[in-house]
């Protein structure tokens, strides 16, 4: 399984590369995928290549959901990675809410 994380773009450089940092420590990534990136950005980052650049808020959630799998691996408490989603009933994405709205039972 190949595991895409998020990282921030410290330096671009020459010939498609960049320096991005994760968790305080840097790395020099291919970036000729997604260029031109500059410092700042945030880019979904596979196997050392840069894949697609992120917005702050969806680093974030890919960050916050990457802990939460650490958690649940080391038996620990994932609510707080999920703020947004914990306390609430679960909903059915429009789609599926409208066919139950329209009594459809296959939902």
């Amino acid at each position: 399984m190949c595991l895409g994380y998020p990282m921030r773009i410290v330096a671009a450089m020459a010939k498609g590369r960049a320096l991005a940092e994760r968790s305080g420590t840097t790395s020099e990534i291919d970036v000729s995928l997604v260029d031109p990136v500059a410092a700042g950005d945030h880019v979904l980052v596979f196997l050392g290549s840069a894949r697609r650049i992120l917005s702050e808020a969806e680093a974030q959630a890919i960050d916050m959901a990457l802990l939460a799998v650490e958690r649940a691996g080391s038996g620990g408490d994932i609510d707080a990675c999920f703020a947004d989603l914990a306390g609430r009933s679960p909903q059915l994405p429009p789609h599926m809410q409208a066919a139950r709205d329209a009594g459809h039972t296959e939902v």
